[in-house]
């Protein structure tokens, strides 16, 4: 049995043209694939972020005082409030969820003392607070929360969070 020269030559090159096709398609569905992967992995994780700022907040919204006379600023987008010897504020700041604490001068209108901690980034939301008159008093009666982050493909993803702090004695 005997080969004529160059024949293992033009069969590789027949089947490289083959198989060729084949690798290409199934390198390509692997990368969609990753992408696809990847892309839903970062957007759980942004869901993820987004309902753990939303716990942090609300533990903190549960522990504030129900007296109009303790906030201190209640905008949409900053609530500030005095709590025993503290002050605490959530704000949305260029579009990153700011949480403060520390002491605040309410004559002055600025902190004296603070730590800053960035809660969320890529955030956008508002803050609605609801108000009864009880016995010539405004007290605290809910607070809304509304926090937006952009999913895939320019979908949003929100959630809306209704919390009614306790009331107790400051």
């Amino acid at each position: 049995m005997s080969h004529r020269p160059g024949f293992l030559m033009i069969e590789l090159i027949l089947y490289l043209f083959l198989f060729l096709p084949l690798i290409l398609i199934f390198l390509n569905q692997i990368g969609y694939q990753y992408n696809f992967l990847h892309n839903q992995s970062n957007l759980s994780q942004r869901i993820i972020n987004l309902y753990t700022l939303e716990r942090q907040i609300i533990k903190d919204l549960d522990k504030a005082p129900i007296e109009e006379k303790y906030w201190i600023i209640c905008t949409s987008q900053e609530l500030l409030w005095s709590q025993e010897d503290r002050a605490i504020s959530w704000s949305i700041e260029k579009k990153c969820m700011v949480r403060k604490e520390g002491h605040y001068d309410r004559n002055k209108h600025k902190w004296i003392k603070k730590s800053k901690n960035i809660g969320a980034q890529n955030i956008e939301g508002f803050f609605e607070l609801q108000w009864a008159e009880k016995e010539k008093k405004k007290e605290l009666k809910a607070i809304i929360l509304n926090l937006t982050i952009q999913g895939l493909k320019d979908k949003q993803v929100r959630i809306q969070s209704f919390i009614a702090p306790k009331n107790r004695n400051i």
